[in-house]
């Protein structure tokens, strides 16, 4: 679908300092829910610094706001 193409677009080709990575690991379609589920993962690596975990979850935080404000798009445990 376009919204599916449209997250896997906006998420692979997000751009930070500290991204060195991403792609999608795992692609799974339930028929019966009339569901796609994907699982992206982000590689992070710092040249001038050791990364903290809050480094991390504030890049994660815009990754996942821009990810949700697709239609459709629903991310567990988030709105």
């Amino acid at each position: 679908s376009s919204k599916l193409k449209d997250l896997e677009h906006q998420l692979l080709s997000f751009r930070h300092i500290n991204i060195k990575d991403s792609f999608v690991f795992d692609y799974y379609i339930n028929e019966v829910e009339n569901q796609t589920k994907l699982g992206f993962r982000f590689v992070f690596q710092s040249y001038s610094n050791t990364l903290l975990d809050r480094d991390v979850d504030a890049i994660m935080e815009t990754i996942i706001d821009n990810a949700i404000r697709i239609d459709g798009v629903t991310i567990p445990g988030r709105g």
